[in-house]
């Protein structure tokens, strides 16, 4: 845009007025030309436009020129505008985005916080979980050991009874076949190694809880009475034997399924035992590794 300004002795001048930013070039071409207009208005006051019509087209011409030279910086001044327009779109966007990264880059942090306070957690339950199973699976060991040495020791038992009732039975079958074949007429003790094989089975009876009295009586009677010379003795004696062969045949079924019964539950206590052990170290190892995991998570999170 341009404004008329009147200039001394009458004389009309144009002058361009700015809105916009005027470069420093463009600024001092813009002050020679005012100069130099300036000059010609002050050669122009003594004459007339009408007596010198050279001096009107001078005058003409530098008009030309200024409103070319606005003209000129109107358009490079717009031509700012919009560069200047691009840059402050330009740097808006990339504020909104800086921001943006800044609250995704607090918003990851606060994640990673998070994160680390979960795994951290996770990592000390874990650790004692892990401890737990160490000490479960000791106890179990143990239990295992104890349970071993009852049943060795009971095993042994057994095998001792066992060996010591058939040996009864098979002393008190000897003594009964000896006796019944002896001649029906003699003195018990004449009866020489069987007297020792029955008083045997009789203390052993004894010990083992179900000796006959009465037996045993008939067996003191028959070393001490008269009666003893006519064979007398013979069959409270041989009632007595048969009675304990039948009560040591009975105890030595007895044992023998007490001790399949007691190896049986031991083998399924056993058994439920080291399962027990090997379900406990797969927890164990499980926990490990995921003990392991979670100080990779908390590194790389760090």
């Amino acid at each position: 845009s341009s404004d008329l300004y009147l200039w001394p002795n009458s004389f009309w001048v144009l002058v361009p007025t700015r809105r916009h930013p005027v470069k420093r070039s463009d600024a001092m071409a813009f002050g020679a030309i005012l100069l130099c207009l300036a000059l010609l208005a002050a050669s122009a006051g003594a004459a007339s436009p009408k007596s010198n019509p050279k001096n009107s087209n001078a005058v003409k011409k530098v008009i030309e020129m200024l409103e070319g030279l606005d003209q000129k910086i109107v358009a490079e001044g717009e031509a700012e505008e919009k560069t200047f327009e691009k840059f402050r779109l330009w740097a808006e966007e990339t504020i909104e985005e800086k921001e943006g990264d800044i609250k995704s880059g607090n918003d990851r942090q606060a994640e990673l916080e998070a994160r680390l306070e979960e795994y951290g957690t996770e990592k000390e339950n874990l650790i004692t979980d892990i401890a737990t199973y160490q000490d479960d699976i000791a106890k179990l060991k143990d239990d295992i050991a104890e349970a071993d040495a009852t049943r060795k020791s009971e095993r042994e038992t057994y095998q001792k009874t066992n060996a010591e009732v058939e040996h009864a039975v098979k002393a008190a079958g000897q003594a009964l076949d000896a006796i019944k074949a002896s001649n029906e007429v003699g003195a018990f003790m004449q009866m020489g190694d069987q007297v020792k094989n029955v008083r045997h089975v009789a203390l052993l009876a004894e010990s083992m809880g179900f000796g006959s009295e009465d037996g045993l009586k008939a067996l003191d009677n028959a070393a001490s009475s008269s009666d003893s010379e006519d064979g007398d003795w013979k069959q409270p004696v041989l009632d007595m034997l048969e009675e304990l062969q039948e009560n040591f045949r009975t105890s030595d079924k007895n044992g023998d399924m007490d001790e399949a019964n007691a190896e049986n539950a031991y083998r399924m206590a056993d058994q439920a035992l080291k399962n027990n052990v090997a379900s406990k170290e797969r927890s164990l190892e499980q926990a490990e590794a995921d003990k392991a995991e979670r100080i990779r998570l908390i590194a790389q999170a760090e």
